[in-house]
């Protein structure tokens, strides 16, 4: 008769099926996860590794899902007066007074000036406030003035004197509001220590005096260097400065673990204004052909307004702009044949 030893199985080690766990980072929106949140915004990142990763597609350390979970209301008054074309002469004034209010503008992060993550994830309300693109007013001027003096005046001063056009537009509105974040503070992006900003600072600064003193200009005016410097507004980016606001400026960098006071789109930038002029003369060869000379202004009054702003608080160029919204005056003749 055989004998049969039975042998004991050896333990199989085990297999080490985890990885870089990464931590959970609200922004605005969700992603499917076995821990449920509270309240979710637009568009919130949940997941971000804090560093390499051993999963098998690393492209998919961020996932972000993008909900409609804002809402937001519009309300506007139109106005028009028109005089319909008589005489030479027509014009058209068109009137806007308007405010657009939400808790998210914009949840793919087009819009300048404005974030797609709220600032505390957990308190939507805190985010609601007049729309990144709330322009309350709105002003248009439109014009036609082709003067009937000399219409029935024959020969060389007939050909002269009649047929002059002038032409205009006017369009003057209220400047875009914008949002001011706090920057880096101790060299911590995330101040409010949430996870909720990772790539960019959501925080907004604490109101500490008057905004009507805060003072926006042109980078490299007179005016933009009176803009107190970040250390004497008492900004600490890195963890070994110890600055105070020497200043007295309005905004300051709130506590790490805090949030900002100054609401959400609560300053606003410079209007908007500006004038395009077109002269004309249309001049008979005969009963079917006419030539037309242009002389177009585009910005005719050489009007600036500014754009470029720089919203971050710990930025040495706070309170600037870089760029502007017009083109320069602007001056360009064309000749038709009109048949």
């Amino acid at each position: 008769m055989s004998t049969f030893r039975r042998s004991r199985p050896k333990k199989r080690a085990k297999k080490d099926l985890s990885y870089n766990r990464p931590t959970r980072t609200l922004t605005s929106c969700t992603a499917a996860s076995s821990t449920p949140f509270a309240q979710i915004s637009p568009s919130v990142e949940l997941w971000r590794s804090t560093g390499s990763s051993n999963r098998l597609d690393p492209r998919f350390n961020v996932v972000t899902i993008t909900e409609s979970t804002s809402n937001s209301n519009y309300n506007a008054l139109e106005a028009q007066l028109l005089k319909r074309y008589s005489s030479g002469y027509q014009f058209q004034v068109s009137y806007t007074y308007s405010k657009s209010i939400d808790d998210q503008s914009d949840a793919l992060n087009v819009n300048v000036n404005d974030l797609p993550i709220a600032q505390n994830p957990f308190n939507l309300h805190d985010n609601r406030s007049i729309s990144q693109f709330d322009i309350p007013h709105r002003l248009v001027i439109n014009h036609i003035y082709a003067p009937q003096l000399f219409k029935s005046m024959g020969g060389p001063g007939g050909k002269f004197f009649h047929g002059w056009e002038l032409n205009g537009i006017w369009e003057i509105q209220s400047g875009y509001p914008t949002n001011i974040f706090v920057g880096s503070r101790l060299g911590i992006l995330d101040t409010a220590l949430t996870g909720n900003g990772t790539v960019t600072n959501v925080v907004r600064p604490l109101v500490v005096g008057d905004l009507s003193k805060l003072v926006f200009a042109p980078a490299g005016s007179p005016l933009a260097a009176t803009i107190p410097t970040p250390a004497q507004r008492g900004i600490n980016t890195t963890a070994t400065q110890r600055n105070t606001n020497t200043s007295g400026f309005p905004l300051v960098q709130p506590l790490l673990g805090n949030y900002g006071s100054l609401g959400r789109n609560s300053l606003r930038l410079n209007k908007y204004e500006n004038v395009n002029l077109v002269l004309l003369k249309t001049t008979a060869i005969n009963e079917s052909i006419s030539a037309q000379f242009r002389a177009e202004f585009l910005n005719a009054f050489n009007l600036v307004s500014f754009t470029g702003f720089t919203n971050d608080l710990s930025s040495p160029a706070f309170g600037t702009y870089n760029n502007t919204d017009t083109t320069p005056r602007q001056i360009q003749f064309a000749l038709k044949l009109l048949w």
